[in-house]
């Protein structure tokens, strides 16, 4: 058993010593290497780049590395004629800004920069106004700013002209140059003396867009008039007056927007006050006043933005009845009442007072305090009701007061 053991430990150094020696591994290439590519392109174009390596052997392989602002991008390739040869685009050289190019052989390595510059405007060039109204009179101004972009959604170059056209009110036509700086481009546009919408549209280059729009909105208001309709209301606390002021206009006659806050103060006799609000239509405003139940004179005036009106004065007469109101008292001796019936009571066109209006029944005795009852119509007529037990014997007038109507009658208390 040694003995074999031992010839089988010499065979295996004999087959050991018969093996070939390994090949050792190739160094790996550090020689010169150099990177050709242009300084600059256009965002878009065909990148072609040319790596070589004179030292190198074919078929070793190549790497190039594009680095821009979204990261890297790598390609591979292999030596042929000692050279290789890339070519790029598509989405790789739409985006402009600074870009670095490596290469790498083996161990050598080799860098070039590359400048990716943006393309012409392109459409749409979108203009953005603010602020969106502007008073007239050619002090205030509302800014115009546009951000163009290229073709692959690049902002384009510093320096890019463009033109903003301005349409007035009154059909006059501006136009304002600019130069894009730091991505964006901007003017400013005073207003005019005319008030309307102005429409902005801007032009860069051979691309276009839609436009934008302002309003030169009327400046303060020079005064207000105001009116009233129908002057000879009676105060009957149902029939209304229409307030209006005429068309309100700025300094360059211009009416006041649509929508623009009217406030009407009405003061009446006792001093009290009350507000109406109103809204311009077409430059002018109008809101409608209740007649007092009381007669007397009110004093209107109308205000906005601080410029108020004169005081107009409008006079409710007593009413609304007018000349005699029939009256008739009735005493019930069985029911120890007296009942007093007022009526018709009419207005002007012969028509019944307006429900609910205020009646005043007067009982009087010589020698004696009236007593006064108040009442409220209803289709043209009042009633009440005395108690007899509250009454003294004797003769008695009543009067009833219905606007300036008034009616009379006499009853007798046993």
């Amino acid at each position: 058993m040694i003995r074999r053991i031992a010839l089988l430990g010499t065979l295996a150094l004999a087959l050991a010593g018969c093996a070939p020696a390994a090949t050792p591994a190739a160094p790996a290439y550090s020689g010169p290497l150099r990177l050709q590519a242009p300084a600059q392109i256009a965002a878009g174009d065909t990148l072609g780049v040319q790596v070589s390596a004179p030292a190198a052997e074919d078929g070793q392989p190549v790497t190039l590395l594009l680095i821009d602002s979204y990261g890297p991008h790598l390609h591979r390739s292999a030596l042929a004629g000692r050279a290789a040869s890339f070519v790029l685009g598509g989405e790789q050289t739409q985006y402009a800004g600074a870009v670095t190019l490596v290469a790498q052989v083996g161990e050598a390595q080799a860098r070039a920069p590359l400048t990716i510059l943006p393309g012409p405007p392109a459409d749409p060039v979108t203009p953005l106004v603010g602020p969106r109204s502007v008073p007239v009179g050619g002090t205030h101004w509302a800014m115009l700013v546009a951000v163009p972009f290229d073709s692959y959604g690049n902002p384009v170059a510093d320096g890019t002209p463009l033109e903003f056209r301005i349409l007035h009110p009154d059909e006059r036509l501006e136009t304002r140059r600019a130069a894009v700086q730091n991505l964006v481009a901007w003017s400013s546009v005073y207003s005019g003396r005319f008030a309307g919408r102005s429409r902005v549209s801007v032009v860069a280059g051979q691309a276009h867009g839609p436009d934008a729009t302002f309003l030169e909105v009327p400046g303060w208001p020079t005064g207000v008039d105001i009116s009233a309709s129908p002057r000879d209301v009676p105060a009957d606390g149902h029939q209304l007056v229409t307030l209006r002021t005429g068309v309100i206009r700025d300094t360059y006659g211009n009416p006041m927007e649509d929508g623009t806050l009217v406030t009407f103060v009405v003061r009446a006799p006792a001093g009290e006050l009350r507000f109406i609000p109103a809204y311009t239509i077409a430059g002018a405003a109008q809101a409608e006043l209740q007649a007092p139940a009381e007669p007397g004179t009110i004093q209107v005036t109308c205000t906005l933005y601080g410029v108020e009106s004169v005081p107009l004065a409008i006079t409710f007469l007593p009413g609304p009845a007018t000349g005699a109101v029939p009256l008739s008292a009735r005493v019930n001796a069985r029911d120890g009442l007296v009942a007093l019936d007022a009526g018709p009571m009419l207005g002007p066109l012969q028509q019944f007072v307006p429900d609910a209006t205020l009646v005043r029944f007067r009982i009087a005795r010589a020698g004696h305090e009236p007593l006064d009852i108040t009442s409220e119509s209803y289709r043209g007529r009042a009633h009440v009701e005395l108690r007899l037990a509250d009454l003294a014997s004797g003769t008695y007038t009543a009067e009833v007061q219905v606007g300036a109507g008034r009616g009379y009658a006499s009853f007798k208390v046993p």
